[in-house]
């Protein structure tokens, strides 16, 4: 399984609620990874990210996958 926080709307930091080092410990705490992500600046690597941990995971585990080959758009 893999765990992963995002915090969205980087482009707002003004506005932040929580800061990087709280959600950063948040996401230690649970065994998670840490994303900051902002639609505005066309940041997509949180996903391309997740996706190579869990086909890094399958290849760890000796999990069938069909593919574990990432194209990204």
């Amino acid at each position: 399984m893999v765990l992963s926080v995002v915090g969205n709307k980087t482009d707002l930091e003004s506005q932040r609620k929580v800061t990087r080092e709280e959600a950063l410990q948040y996401a230690a705490s649970i065994g998670g990874n840490y994303f900051e992500s902002s639609a505005l600046h066309d940041e997509g690597d949180v996903f391309f990210t997740i996706l190579q941990h869990i086909c890094n995971m399958a290849i760890q585990y000796q999990v069938f996958l069909v593919s574990c080959n990432i194209i990204w758009f």
